[in-house]
């Protein structure tokens, strides 16, 4: 472990990996390592791998660079790497990703920035790997009537 001064704050980096409930990286930290607990907020600079049973939360100055893994994710801050969401991926307007994104459901408020390959479906685990499985597209059948008001058109 090694201290940093930054913006005025001490700062301490910490190459670790950490298990709780309920975790916190505060604004000042930086964190770079293996976190896996239940419900994480991130605040602060993450660098690594989060695995999260329940929530994940990147607040507005909130920063993750590497792989994430959780049940539900918000997002008002920064992420680039790998998101791997098994329900829903809320982008709040100041969001901002990149990278691969794969979750059953999407949120993007307006004003969030993606440039994500996504994959959308229900996550399955197949040989101790997460996977999107894919929806099954669904069609509608066009009335009668609407086919014949459309071929009309056309003529």
């Amino acid at each position: 472990m090694f201290k940093k001064l930054f913006s005025g704050v001490l700062i301490s980096l910490v190459w670790c990996s950490i298990v709780s409930s309920q975790t916190i990286i505060p604004r000042e930290a930086i964190f770079k390592g293996t976190l896996r607990g239940r419900d994480i907020i991130v605040e602060g600079i993450f660098e690594g791998t989060i695995s999260a049973d329940d929530l994940v939360e990147v607040t507005d100055d909130g920063v993750v660079n590497g792989t994430l893994e959780t049940t539900d994710l918000i997002v008002e801050g920064r992420i680039v790497g790998t998101i791997l969401a098994i329900s829903l991926v809320t982008l709040k307007p100041t969001a901002a990703i990149a990278g691969t994104l794969q979750c059953r459901d999407l949120v993007v408020e307006e004003g969030a920035m993606v440039s994500a390959l996504m994959s959308m479906g229900e996550i399955k685990i197949i040989g101790g790997k997460k996977q999107v499985v894919k929806k099954k597209a669904t069609t509608t059948s066009t009335s009668s009537s609407s086919r014949r008001s459309r071929r009309s058109r056309r003529r």
